[in-house]
């Protein structure tokens, strides 16, 4: 990632790596704490209020998280879909 960006097209592959990688690691922790919530579903434990209560927040910021993963993920593929039509317009 310490590359020198020579050209946009080599800037825009490099932040759209950093992004997705970004990404990965928040969905990963998302996928954790589904797994934990299932987990506890499955056993009939039913957390203190408190508890429930972060457990419901953690589960609307990973619904949250889900929903601009694919809203990047859209932009992502349009910001790629109108470089290959300018490279395919020439300069």
């Amino acid at each position: 990632m310490g590359e020198n960006c020579s050209d946009s097209c080599t800037c825009v592959e490099a932040l759209a790596d950093i992004i997705i990688m970004t990404l990965l690691s928040i969905l990963q922790m998302g996928e954790v704490w589904t797994e934990i919530m299932s987990e506890l579903e499955q056993e009939n434990v039913r957390p203190v209020s408190p508890d429930q209560e972060a457990i419901e927040t953690i589960h609307r910021a990973i619904t949250e998280d889900a929903k601009s993963v694919i809203l990047i993920q859209h932009d992502l593929l349009r910001a790629q879909n109108d470089q290959v039509r300018r490279q395919h317009l020439g300069p």
